[in-house]
């Protein structure tokens, strides 16, 4: 979707996803739903270029009735070899759906776990907080490309970094689960 007339009709909880250019957006869907290639994989950043909604169904148990949700992949920011034109339509569809969206829930920043915290990372949170007026969960992707004893470490950098209290940020593998 790239307009507001474009985004599924009928209420259902929704979380939307949004980090730098291949930070593992896309990984951390597939993953969280057990799909593979349900959401486009790539090593090439600014591959997505519009709002992708995936509606899941899951049991919070095994005994408990099918309940729904909506994944929405929000395009990634920083790196692309995009235009700057592009980069600016992008940054007002996200923006317009992050006020607008009356389904969405909650919005999940990811950060890579290899790396500090980007200026673009900061810049991210600051708008989530002052413009959906929603939960923003920051999740630290790619944990399991650090060695076990040495995670606890990143996982500190980013709270400190970006001024979370101690266990707002989440460590997630897609390889690990």
């Amino acid at each position: 979707a790239v307009r507001p007339e474009d985004w599924p009709r009928g209420y259902m909880p929704e979380l939307a996803f949004v980090g730098r250019s291949n930070v593992g957006k896309s990984s951390m869907l597939n993953a969280l739903t057990r799909r593979t290639g349900l959401a486009r994989v790539s090593v090439t950043p600014g591959r997505t270029r519009a709002l992708q909604f995936f509606e899941v169904t899951y049991r919070p148990t095994q005994t408990a009735r099918p309940r729904k949700v909506r994944f929405c992949d929000l395009p990634g920011y920083g790196y692309a070899k995009v235009s700057k034109t592009e980069r600016d339509v992008w940054a007002s569809m996200i923006e317009d759906y992050v006020k607008e969206r009356k389904d969405l829930q909650a919005v999940v920043l990811i950060v890579d776990a290899r790396h500090e915290p980007q200026p673009s990372d900061h810049d991210a949170l600051a708008f989530l907080r002052e413009t959906c007026g929603r939960k923003v969960i920051v999740a630290v992707t790619k944990i399991d490309k650090i060695v076990k004893s040495k995670r606890v470490g990143p996982i500190g950098v980013v709270q400190r970094e970006m001024a979370l209290e101690k266990g707002d940020a989440i460590p997630f593998s897609a390889i690990e689960g």
